[in-house]
């Protein structure tokens, strides 16, 4: 391997720009260690000259490369995010997701674009499993139940794990919110009346719990309590399922 090579982060903060020569100088070479690294300054320079079907030769061998590398796949996910290669990244999270569901600062970059994206299918996926790997987390276990109860998927199961949440974890606001929920769900609206009327003014600040709390109160009755905490859900970054309930929440009002 070369002494001295290009730095991926030379080449993106300080305009480099001859990329015909970073090919020259990085293909056909053997790395070895670092051959992925290799790989994915070639797929840069091949990306920057607009040559798409080269890129994504190179770009699929670098993947390869870091198959089963822990350190190599999180390398490869923080140089996509400095270089803006979205479906790149995202690919290499749900890689990183898959293949080591216990790494946290991967799924909570793949939480956070499923989350943007509005994908709770694949978000409920990746929370699973992490938390088939460790079922004690009681934050992890909320989420699950969260995202599985607004997309009415393993309703059973997930009623169950927002309750074991709430039992590990009585004042927090997202396991109360997610627990509140799970009530209402299996139309048992005065306890879960009771258990949202556990949030403090702050919590509601927050438009996913905000959602929960104005959802709730709706359901009850309650007009005057929903207004506001559905207003602010309706303003704010949700899930899909999560929109959805608020909007019927508020045209019922």
């Amino acid at each position: 391997m070369p002494g001295r090579r290009a730095s991926p982060w030379r080449c993106e903060s300080n305009g480099y720009k001859d990329w015909n020569a970073l090919l020259v100088t990085v293909q056909g070479q053997d790395w070895g260690e670092a051959n992925f690294y290799r790989l994915t300054l070639e797929a840069k320079a091949q990306h920057e000259l607009k040559n798409d079907y080269a890129f994504q030769t190179v770009w699929r061998k670098a993947l390869r490369e870091c198959n089963q590398r822990l350190e190599r796949l999180s390398r490869l996910a923080l140089l996509c995010s400095a270089w803006g290669w979205k479906p790149e990244k995202m690919e290499t999270l749900r890689q990183l997701n898959t293949q080591f569901p216990k790494d946290r600062w991967a799924l909570a970059q793949l939480m956070d674009a499923l989350y943007t994206d509005g994908n709770s299918r694949e978000l409920k996926d990746a929370l699973a499993r992490t938390c088939a790997t460790d079922p004690s987390d009681v934050r992890l276990k909320n989420a699950l139940a969260n995202v599985s109860l607004l997309r009415k998927s393993e309703v059973d199961k997930a009623c169950r794990l927002a309750r074991e949440a709430y039992d590990s974890l009585p004042n927090d606001p997202f396991v109360i919110s997610t627990y509140s929920y799970s009530l209402l769900l299996q139309n048992n609206l005065n306890e879960a009346v009771k258990i949202a009327g556990n949030l403090k003014p702050d919590a509601l600040k927050d438009p996913a719990i905000a959602g929960i709390f104005g959802v709730v109160q709706a359901h009850a009755g309650h007009k005057e309590l929903a207004k506001e905490p559905l207003e602010c859900a309706e303003l704010g970054a949700l899930l899909p399922e999560e929109k959805e309930i608020v909007r019927l929440a508020r045209a019922g009002l």
